[in-house]
């Protein structure tokens, strides 16, 4: 979580490496389906709300006021190579 209240994605995605150890489940599923950003971006006004690439994990997902939903830091994580071995 970020100082805003939005998704600090580095944290998370570490987070889902032993969620996925642990349980198998559903949960890391459904962490691993937040943390996508195609998700964020599945139609027009998703994308505009996003308002960055949809195929790059962003950083900071923001949660304040106007900023609300929108990507930040792209192309930034060092995490993000491990989101696709989650």
């Amino acid at each position: 979580m970020r100082e805003n209240g939005g998704q600090y994605t580095h944290a998370a995605i570490w987070v889902v490496m032993p969620l996925a150890e642990m349980d198998p489940g559903g949960m890391p599923g459904n962490c691993f389906d937040m943390l996508n950003p195609i998700n964020h971006a599945r139609d027009r006004d998703q994308s505009d709300t996003y308002r960055v690439e949809p195929y790059v994990v962003a950083a900071a997902i923001y949660n304040e006021g106007q900023l609300t939903g929108r990507g930040g830091w792209t192309w930034y994580t060092g995490s993000a190579g491990s989101l696709v071995s989650a």
